[in-house]
């Protein structure tokens, strides 16, 4: 099993303070981490086969300046399928249709090469790069599209017959939208926390660290967290709906249900 976090908001934003603190997690999650965003639309990627605990890289990717996006994908490993090299690490990134599209999951499929490739080909040894290569290859057959909001109910049947070889929570972006989808399979949480205004202070879970939000955002900010597990303690966070898919785009939720206290499709 693996940690997950994304951020899609309608402002490029930095994650320095969620991934502060995601950190943390790599006590358990020790053998990779990634992170992807989209600084102009192209999805850059870092990541190592090593503890992000263990990482100057990974510190440097939260202090720094540069990383800023609409649409951010980091992702800690704790290896099941795979040796603790680079090709297994999170996230995973392919071409569709000209854009470059990111992925990474939690979970663990079994049988998972019973799924057909057609046209895409994992370059290392993991359920979770088989499983994306089986996704898009998929939607190349279907002539399904992200940007197509009616083709997003066979995006998600997809996502759910993968989902019937084991736990299956997995995040996806084109750097425009953020496709989140919460396995139907007990054990494998995901959950959500809207950030729009008026902004609070926050209070990291893992570390004691708070930060006033209203500094770091502006009033028309407004966007949604995913992670695997809560990683502030003074947020409202709700998990997200099980056996569904979830689209989101400019901080908004575009396809699927979240709780109805929310007034979606505005998060």
């Amino acid at each position: 099993m693996c940690e997950l976090l994304a951020l899609q908001f309608n402002q490029n934003i930095h994650p320095r303070f969620s991934l502060q603190g995601f950190q943390q997690r790599a006590q358990i999650h020790r053998h990779g981490w990634g992170l992807a965003w989209f600084p102009d639309g192209e999805a850059q990627i870092i990541k190592e086969a090593r503890s992000a605990l263990q990482s100057s890289l990974f510190e440097a990717v939260y202090d720094g300046p540069w990383v800023k996006s609409k649409n951010v994908i980091s992702h800690l490993r704790y290896a099941t399928h795979g040796s603790h090299v680079q090709q297994n690490t999170h996230p995973f990134m392919r071409y569709y249709q000209g854009k470059s599209i990111v992925f990474a999951h939690n979970g663990v499929l079994s049988n998972h090469e019973s799924l057909p490739l057609s046209g895409y080909k994992p370059a290392g040894q993991t359920d979770s790069e088989h499983a994306f290569c089986h996704l898009l290859g998929e939607m190349k057959r279907q002539k399904l599209q992200f940007d197509k909001a009616a083709h997003y109910p066979k995006i998600q049947a997809i996502l759910q017959n993968i989902n019937k070889l084991g736990k299956f929570n997995c995040l996806i972006s084109d750097g425009v939208r953020m496709i989140v989808y919460h396995t139907a399979t007990p054990g494998a949480s995901l959950h959500y926390t809207v950030r729009k205004a008026p902004f609070n202070h926050v209070r990291l879970a893992d570390l004691d660290v708070t930060l006033n939000l209203e500094d770091e955002k502006s009033p028309g900010t407004r966007g949604v967290v995913i992670a695997t597990a809560a990683i502030t303690e003074n947020e409202e966070w709700h998990p997200l709906p099980k056996g569904k898919m979830l689209v989101f785009n400019n901080g908004d939720c575009i396809f699927g249900k979240i709780r109805s206290h929310d007034t979606p499709p505005r998060l």
